[in-house]
């Protein structure tokens, strides 16, 4: 029989980096582990007034859950990770633009041709058992339900040579990846 650990951290225990810390959890190979995190927001944005940069404490985004350990694993071992399900830990989620971060305007290192987008944010009311989130736009009545597909956002291992790497950052040791699995 499959061995389930559970790992549901305080906000104390939520990590900004990958690598330098130890372990939360330890757990045998082949192991199933039930965890929970926060958004990227650290819950911090909850209304459309919570604007990140008056609510949040910079570069303390994409909080993460562990590290968790596997027995035997070594330096240099690849890991295989099974994300058996990503369920919405509430009924509501949130998205924002802000000036100067993302990919969808400038940046300090990417030059565009528009100006930097206005700071906003949106409020989605999820819909698990529907299998939806409910967008409603800001600035007119338009309501669309969209289907819901939950994805994993930040995930990884610690870096090589004791690099601690903050969890905004992708690269070879994972990261923030924000990519539908």
């Amino acid at each position: 029989m499959t061995e389930v650990r559970t790992l549901h951290p305080t906000p104390e225990q939520y990590s900004f980096v990958f690598g330098g810390r130890e372990p939360l959890l330890t757990v045998a190979p082949g192991t199933v582990v039930e965890l929970s995190t926060e958004d990227c927001f650290a819950g911090a944005v909850r209304t459309t007034e919570d604007l990140p940069s008056r609510v949040c404490t910079f570069p303390f985004l994409n909080p993460v859950t562990g590290p968790v350990a596997v027995e035997g694993a070594e330096v240099g071992d690849t890991l295989a990770v099974h994300f058996v399900e990503i369920v919405p830990a509430r009924d509501w989620a949130v998205s924002s633009t802000f000036p100067h971060f993302g990919a969808l305007t400038a940046t300090h290192t990417t030059a565009m041709l528009h100006p930097a987008l206005e700071e906003r944010v949106w409020v989605y009311e999820l819909d698990a058992a529907a299998g939806v989130c409910r967008f409603s736009a800001r600035r007119s009545d338009l309501t669309i339900e969209l289907p819901m597909d939950p994805m994993h956002g930040t995930v990884g291992v610690a870096p090589a040579a004791g690099e601690v790497i903050m969890s905004l950052t992708p690269a070879a040791h994972g990261g923030n990846l924000d990519t539908p699995a």
